[in-house]
């Protein structure tokens, strides 16, 4: 990726950026799966989260500029699931979010992303890192992972419509 955006830790003042970027994930996702429909509002609070992981010790948020406008970033993060001290005795890290605009895909941002993310997450000596959250029906996002060396560990299981009582048993 020469010549191409600049990546870099995140400071305060990104989060609308990354807010922005965050509702074309959304959109898109919400085509993989319904349930990832957003409210009108849901940036805002997106992008209060965001700021708390630039703030947080635990967290890393990272993107990708250019031009003066933030064109991809990534999110990740070390322990996080209690579960992870009990089973290792050793933290592990997540990456919770990585998203570049569509006008940038296929140009080498994510994975400069993802390798800003991995190697903050060495630094906080994790010793296994995942890609949580990957949405079964976003096959562009799980080549993505595999690409980058990464392998099916678990899998979420969804009970939907639970409200309607469609799903009761």
């Amino acid at each position: 990726m020469k010549n191409g955006p600049t990546i870099r830790k995140a400071a305060p003042g990104d989060e609308r950026g990354i807010a922005e970027l965050w509702k074309e994930l959304m959109d898109h996702l919400k085509e993989c799966d319904p349930q990832y429909a957003r409210t009108p509002e849901g940036h805002k609070m997106f992008a209060g989260i965001v700021l708390g992981c630039i703030n947080g010790e635990n967290s890393g948020v990272f993107v990708a500029e250019e031009g003066g406008a933030i064109v991809g970033y990534c999110m990740c993060q070390v322990g996080g699931y209690p579960a992870w001290t009990l089973l290792h005795g050793e933290r592990n890290g997540g990456i919770t979010d990585l998203c570049v605009a569509g006008k940038h895909r296929r140009k080498g941002i994510g994975e400069a992303l993802f390798r800003a993310a991995r190697d903050w997450l060495r630094k906080q000596r994790a010793r296994r890192i995942e890609a949580l959250g990957v949405t079964t029906g976003n096959r562009e996002a799980s080549a993505f992972w595999r690409e980058m060396g990464f392998s099916t560990c678990s899998q979420t299981l969804a009970l939907p419509d639970t409200h309607n009582g469609a799903t009761q048993r």
